[in-house]
């Protein structure tokens, strides 16, 4: 099996590339999603060519592993070459794709990729009519049990919902239809020490638990890498990946270990005895992906995303809490936007967002803090609003909004009221609040 999928890769290097003009978008068709997250393998190492990475003068700290970058096996490293596909960028939303910029989200011009570049190369040639969109969080050296952890407040599970929420949203106003191929997974090495691999198993099945929940992709297929090199507790978070898509039926493994450590360090990774792998190694794995898991896929096997309703009682406005554990419902009252926030800790922040469209805010938009149902907050010590890089109110500057607001209590908690002109012309705010034990 492994020699058939080693012999396919040498194939591969023999086909030229073929260059064609970027396409319109065609939005009458439905887009198709791919999704990555997990730590720096996500993220991607995958370099373009040898003398690329001698020009950028990492040939010296990061010798290559001969034969293995994407110019050696075949994979187009040129914006021209994909003319149908987007990736997600938090500061800009969807642009086209470039490998020379954007490959690794947030940052720019890394020249590195990661899984996305093979996966892209393959559907743009499967699904020629169909748009491609990437949402991608692959950050380096994070670990699932704090740093992915869903109920970690302002943790990289928030980000990565954040972008995947907003995305997803936007594709679902364009196009007739959004479908999601699923998210692959690519993390672990950041679990092997002081006994968090014991809990990875418990961890990973928590996690794709509460994303396909709150992505509303409740379907979600998963595609976790399994990880092929050893140190620490490595054995104990590979038998948890092993677990995880045994008992998952919507989560699937895929491998492309060789029959030794030294053999699987010789083709895989990216410099010699280096964890991160290379550019033939996430070829193989869009390989696998594609063929052996997906059978060749149609598009109607891909899953369907629905956009959810607007929340009951508001016109479109929507809230998205930042970390686990807080409950939020939105409601008009005259011109009034109510938020009853629930948040056990008494702290939390969020992000309040204007519908498409809407150009004003509503005259006053009402918090209501409690810890649970008939127990509000005492009063706060931090609240905070800001848009963007602009700090509207400061979490320590409670003079314009704290002190006139902050003091009436209701059933429904400790009321906050920000004046609707405090927002004017921010289609976007983050509101934070702590409550006065914590400070």
């Amino acid at each position: 099996m492994k020699t058939l999928r080693l012999i396919g890769l040498a194939m591969l290097t023999c086909i030229t590339p073929l260059f064609a003009a970027p396409k319109e978008k065609r939005t009458q068709n439905p887009a198709i999603v791919f999704m990555i997250a997990g730590q720096s393998n996500a993220g991607g190492c995958g370099i373009y060519s040898p003398e690329m990475h001698k020009e950028l003068g990492r040939d010296k700290a990061r010798p290559l592993v001969p034969g293995t970058t994407a110019s050696e096996v075949g994979l187009p490293t040129d914006a021209a070459d994909y003319t149908h596909s987007y990736i997600w960028m938090p500061d800009a939303g969807f642009e086209r794709l470039d490998p020379m910029d954007n490959t690794r989200p947030p940052q720019r011009d890394q020249k590195m990729h990661g899984m996305e570049l093979p996966v892209v190369h393959r559907l743009e040639k499967r699904f020629p009519e169909n748009d491609i969109y990437i949402i991608k969080h692959g950050p380096s050296g994070r670990n699932l049990h704090t740093d992915w952890n869903p109920g970690h407040e302002g943790g990289h599970y928030s980000r990565w919902l954040d972008s995947s929420k907003k995305a997803l949203t936007q594709l679902s106003k364009e196009y007739s239809e959004v479908r999601v191929i699923g998210l692959y997974w690519d993390q672990g090495e950041s679990d092997t020490g002081k006994g968090h691999a014991d809990a990875y198993a418990d961890n990973l099945t928590h996690f794709i638990a509460k994303f396909r929940e709150d992505s509303g992709l409740p379907e979600l297929k998963v595609f976790i890498r399994k990880h092929i090199y050893r140190g620490g507790d490595m054995d104990k978070i590979i038998a948890a990946q092993k677990a995880v898509a045994a008992k998952d039926k919507k989560s699937f493994l895929l491998d492309i270990e060789l029959d030794s450590l030294e053999k699987n360090y010789a083709t895989w990774s990216y410099s010699p005895n280096n964890i991160h792998i290379n550019s033939k190694a996430f070829v193989e794995l869009a390989r696998i992906l594609m063929e052996d898991v997906l059978k060749n896929p149609e598009l109607a096997s891909f899953g369907l995303y629905a956009a959810p309703p607007p929340q009951d009682g508001n016109p479109g406005y929507q809230f998205t809490p930042e970390g686990g554990g807080n409950q939020v419902e939105l409601g008009m009252n005259d011109n009034a936007l109510e938020l009853k926030i629930q948040c056990p800790k008494g702290m939390g922040k969020g992000r309040l967002a204007r519908p498409d469209g809407v150009q004003e805010w509503p005259e006053k938009i009402v918090l209501s803090l409690r810890y649970e149902d008939g127990k509000p907050l005492p009063r706060v010590e931090g609240f905070g609003l800001k848009a963007g890089q602009k700090i509207i109110q400061s979490m320590g500057g409670n003079q314009d909004v704290i002190s006139q607001n902050a003091h009436e209590k209701t059933d429904a908690g400790l009321k906050i009221v920000i004046p609707g002109n405090m927002l004017a012309g921010e289609p976007e705010v983050l509101i934070e609040w702590i409550d006065f034990f914590r400070r």
